[in-house]
């Protein structure tokens, strides 16, 4: 993996660690240097989902960016839901991954496109029966694009407000939390999402925050270190 990172003098390797455990006591000291940090999900101890999920409990910060061969939906599902920020296939070239970086380094999430349409599907609970870890890689180029499409018409809906909480809402906020940082009161803050769930179509935050992430709306609401 270390060979895709040679990729740009805006990226520097501050250090590397051979497992979860190693990663989580490196961050514990280094977090404050580290502006984004990279981690795989089959490490030989701790997944990085679990690592990611112990770093967030400790109130580490950092971005995590997942580059992962594991296109599964049930992983890069986990991997959102414990707070990462981006999620790249290993197999993408140098400069998407300089992208992916410097998107979640500014506070952006970032989904390798070739996860999202079957990712959506698994979402809005249309997989398959029986199948509860699939594929999520599209087999045509066109077939993400006409995914992408189909969902753009709820989020042109949202209202800069609503856009405003959905960006929060991605960023693992509550309903109070959001009111507190938007200056509105929580029972406003629940009615914006009660809002954003119904324009978007789906039933609960977790649906709308993928969709979020799947659309970076972080970017359109305008908002190295550890590689593992």
């Amino acid at each position: 993996m270390m060979a895709l990172f040679q990729i740009s003098d805006e990226i520097r390797v501050q250090g590397t660690t051979k497992n979860g455990s190693d990663t989580i006591r490196y961050m514990m000291d280094h977090a404050a240097e580290t502006d984004v940090l990279i981690l795989d999900i089959g490490l030989p101890d701790l997944s990085g989902v679990d690592v990611a999920r112990v770093l967030r409990d400790a109130s580490i910060d950092t971005p995590i960016l997942i580059v992962s061969n594991d296109d599964s939906s049930d992983t890069v599902l986990r991997a959102i839901r414990a707070g990462i920020c981006g999620y790249l296939l290993k197999d993408c070239d140098g400069e998407e991954l300089k992208h992916a970086v410097r998107e979640v380094s500014f506070g952006r999430r970032y989904i390798d496109q070739r996860l999202l349409p079957y990712l959506m599907d698994r979402v809005r609970g249309e997989e398959q029966q029986n199948s509860p870890s699939y594929p999520v890689r599209p087999p045509h180029p066109s077939a993400a694009m006409s995914a992408v499409t189909r969902f753009m018409p709820g989020l042109e809906e949202l209202t800069p407000r609503e856009r405003d909480v959905l960006r929060l809402m991605a960023e693992g906020h509550t309903n109070d939390e959001i009111a507190t940082r938007l200056f509105i009161t929580p029972k406003t803050a629940r009615n914006h999402t009660t809002s954003i769930l119904q324009k978007l179509g789906v039933k609960t935050r977790t649906q709308a925050v993928v969709l979020a992430l799947s659309q970076d709306i972080s970017i359109s609401a305008g908002t190295l270190g550890l590689f593992s």
